[in-house]
């Protein structure tokens, strides 16, 4: 479990073994439980990306806009906070590629502003090429 929490940093970790990776836990799109209403899970995690890419944006001096929420883990804390591991696509609206994926580390809290800790592009993976033997 530990190892996993390591190597994936909160984002891609396996619970098809595991209930629970210690108080990490995928996120229910469907579960009310870590949000205020009216707000529901989705359009949280909507508004926490768009929050993200803000900050990217101006570190980045880009203008990518949210494309869409892929998926979300959350870290339960002992407090009133949770700590979202949301990953997403976005993409410049005037550049004709396709949408990118970005991973963003927010720290929400009920009733103060978010925290944005970190929001970075996923590197794209390098093709390989393969030449037949012959």
């Amino acid at each position: 479990m530990t190892k996993q929490v390591k190597e994936t940093h909160g984002f891609d970790m396996d619970f098809k073994q595991f209930r629970c990776i210690f108080n990490y836990l995928p996120l229910d799109f469907n579960d009310d439980d870590f949000v205020v209403e009216p707000e529901t899970p989705r359009e949280l995690m909507d508004r926490l990306s768009r929050g993200s890419l803000v900050g990217y944006n101006e570190r980045q001096n880009t203008r990518y806009e949210l494309v869409k929420v892929i998926k979300a883990n959350l870290y339960t804390t002992a407090t009133t906070a949770v700590m979202y591991f949301i990953t997403f696509e976005g993409k410049d609206p005037s550049s004709s590629d396709q949408p990118r994926e970005f991973r963003a580390k927010v720290c929400y809290f009920y009733h103060e502003p978010p925290k944005y800790i970190s929001c970075d592009l996923v590197p794209e993976e390098k093709g390989t090429l393969v030449f037949p033997l012959k």
